[in-house]
């Protein structure tokens, strides 16, 4: 299993939007999840602001875990 908790740390670091984004996006094709979760996660991700992607990203890696969000 894949800990993913250095990646989810250096989103919560990133200063701007776009570099949030990019982290997300590695962090989403890294991860376990189905193909489709993926592919959908990659379209909610493109239009939420840089607070929303922290929020999205930490339940993102915890549903993975199989905990409830």
């Amino acid at each position: 299993m894949k800990n993913l908790t250095v990646e989810l740390q250096d989103i919560y670091n990133a200063k701007d939007r776009n570099e949030k984004l990019a982290l997300c996006k590695t962090l989403i094709e890294q991860s376990h999840a189905k193909a489709t979760t993926k592919r959908l996660a990659f379209f909610q991700i493109e239009k939420l602001g840089a607070n929303a992607l922290d929020k999205y990203m930490t339940n993102y890696v915890l549903s993975g875990e199989g905990m409830k969000v």
